[in-house]
């Protein structure tokens, strides 16, 4: 029995180590644990919030044009963005 859990610690100490050191893998391990629905990897990124020449906001991934003023939204997959609907 002391044999099998020496055994089980060094291969699971081995695939940790392996995962440490190869980021692709790891990432390919996050995204499986994710699907999988064993990980709930939040994902983030960002946009520009900056105002139109007509007044209306808006929100891009991409540089507004020069001269205007905008700020950097932080912005997550997670996160419902619709109101829920009344019934």
């Amino acid at each position: 029995m002391r044999l099998f859990i020496i055994v089980t610690l060094w291969i699971l100490g081995g695939a940790a180590i392996t995962l440490w050191w190869s980021s692709d893998l790891r990432e390919q391990s996050i995204d499986l644990l994710d699907q999988a629905g064993i990980y709930k990897q939040k994902k983030v990124f960002y946009v520009y919030k900056w105002r139109a020449a007509n007044g209306s906001w808006q929100y891009t991934q991409t540089l507004p044009p020069e001269g205007v003023d905008y700020e950097v939204v932080e912005a997550r997959t997670d996160v419902n963005v619709l109101p829920r609907n009344p019934r």
